[in-house]
């Protein structure tokens, strides 16, 4: 068996399934710890919540085909968080993926940095953790699933959602948890489609983007 430290976050949970994704969407994702991938292209964003920029600064400001460039690394990182993350004392830590998102508008570039890890516990399906801002202070776990004809990788958020506050996962309460759905659909062997939608149970479609973008 290969050690995880070779391997990326996507083959350690998907498997053998990594092996049926389209070119272009298996170098986005299949990114072992010391290598790493940019992405690039226009984006349409809409935001219908402004205002909840003030507790979130993640959410993009709204626009037509605004530059985004995202470069994705394969990292190692030590299992720190102590509610859950499995931490198992190993020096070498978890493999993880870790991207730096930045939507670049006229007036300034706005950044989104991201982990996404094993998530907390045991999922009956393959899930990873979002785990959003920097410093990190919100845990999203999502469930990964693979299209049939590998064309389409679908991440949307499943099970718990947590406030991460120091080194602790604080579990928020269902009236406070957002869905976040993001599907990335191979165009050709370097272009893929991406759509992300983030919504409330109560405010409904909070924010999204979609657009074509090169794998680099």
């Amino acid at each position: 068996m290969v050690e995880s430290q070779y391997i990326s976050l996507y083959r350690l949970i998907l498997g053998a399934d990594i092996e049926r994704l389209a070119p272009a969407l298996k170098r986005h994702y299949d990114v072992p710890p010391g290598k790493e991938v940019s992405v690039r292209g226009p984006m349409d964003v809409w935001n219908r919540v402004e205002w909840l920029r003030q507790v979130m600064p993640f959410m993009p400001l709204p626009g037509r085909a605004i530059p985004v460039y995202v470069r994705s690394l394969g990292v190692m990182r030590p299992t720190r968080l102590d509610s859950g993350l499995g931490a198992s004392g190993s020096p070498g830590g978890q493999p993880c993926f870790e991207w730096f998102r930045e939507f670049r508008y006229s007036s300034g570039t706005l950044v989104s940095y991201s982990i996404t890890r094993t998530p907390p516990g045991t999922q009956a399906a393959p899930c990873v953790m979002d785990m959003i801002n920097q410093p990190p202070n919100l845990g999203v776990v999502q469930r990964v699933m693979v299209s049939d004809d590998g064309r389409t990788l679908k991440q949307v958020s499943y099970g718990p959602q947590y406030a991460i506050v120091g080194a602790r996962l604080v579990p928020l309460p269902l009236p406070l948890r957002i869905t976040v759905i993001g599907i990335e659909r191979a165009v050709d062997e370097c272009t893929i489609h991406t759509e992300v939608t983030t919504r409330h149970w109560l405010l409904g479609p909070m924010f999204g983007y979609r657009g074509t973008l090169t794998v680099e």
